[in-house]
């Protein structure tokens, strides 16, 4: 079993050595990175959605997945806001408080359920995010604008921006065909297919890039505890919620795998673009999230063996 995971995740950890060492040459720069992943979140990502839609089988238990998300993460916000919500200023308890809020799935979940798995689990992984990416959108930007010292935007502009975002449409879109029984011609789903194969590279590539540092990764006590602190809700909280989920409404060996591969899943990048739009502290975040990320890297695999021994 562990030599079949390791064909699996080793050519993954040479993509993201070798983001490192392009990062390090100077080769693949952070301004780099940020586009690869736009290239991710807007061309490679929404193809490798729509494939993976097209071949799930659509029944009223997938809904279990978003419900499980939301569960998930209500219960970091809560414990997150026990934890900090003494903390000052409000730009660095935003911080703390969103951080562990996002699932990263899109751009490093999503990578690993692919090449591990393959694109049923992956289609199921979407319906949960579903849920990751619509809560993001709103009720996690709301908290940002409120802990940020940024202009207030309204129901509108809040309206105007999830419109915007690709992955919410394609989502809709790739649910609108398969609902309707159309047929996607095969020269389409062909490029679809070349587009989608650039996800991994593409995702693993840029996370190497943006594992870096300046100056260290904390400064004293306190931010060691808060560094720490954090980690714990993401990883240990949302696991706890997950398997609290699971026994409270048990589901098929497929949706335990992706349920308990979200909530353990690192920081997500969108709270990074939310900590500098609204004038958090976007520093901490910035560690907050590269830290999660290194992280993710052991635990990650991790659950994935845990998951081939306990689930094959």
């Amino acid at each position: 079993m562990l030599p079949i995971l390791l064909n699996k995740l080793v050519p993954l950890w040479l993509l993201v050595g070798l983001g490192i060492l392009l990062r390090r040459v100077g080769t693949l720069t952070q301004e780099r990175c940020h586009f690869l992943l736009q290239l991710v979140i807007y061309v490679a990502l929404p193809a490798t959605i729509f494939r993976a839609l097209q071949g799930v089988r659509l029944q009223w238990s997938l809904w279990v997945l978003p419900m499980a998300a939301v569960w998930i993460i209500l219960w970091t916000w809560g414990i997150s806001w026990l934890l900090w919500r003494r903390v000052k200023p409000a730009e660095r308890r935003g911080v703390l408080i969103l951080a562990p809020m996002v699932m990263n799935l899109g751009t490093f979940v999503y990578p690993f359920v692919l090449a591990t798995y393959g694109e049923e689990t992956l289609s199921a992984l979407v319906f949960l995010d579903f849920a990751n990416i619509l809560l993001s959108a709103s009720l996690v930007y709301l908290l940002a604008a409120w802990y940020g010292s940024a202009r207030r935007l309204s129901a509108r502009e809040m309206g105007g921006k999830l419109a915007k975002f690709p992955l919410f449409w394609v989502l809709l879109l790739a649910l609108g065909v398969r609902v309707l029984g159309l047929r996607v011609p095969g020269g389409l789903w062909e490029s679809l297919g070349w587009l989608s194969g650039l996800t991994i590279p593409l995702s693993l590539l840029a996370m190497g890039g943006l594992l870096e540092w300046q100056g260290g990764i904390w400064k004293g006590k306190v931010e060691a505890t808060q560094l720490f602190g954090v980690m714990g809700v993401r990883f240990g909280i949302g696991l706890l919620a997950a398997l609290l989920w699971l026994v409270l409404f048990p589901c098929p060996p497929m949706h335990r795998r992706v349920i308990l591969l979200a909530a353990t899943a690192p920081v997500g990048f969108t709270v990074m673009a939310y900590a500098v739009h609204e004038r958090l502290d976007a520093t901490w975040m910035a560690r907050l999230v590269s830290f999660s990320l290194l992280l993710g890297l052991v635990v990650t695999p991790g659950v994935l063996f845990f998951l081939m021994l306990s689930m094959p």
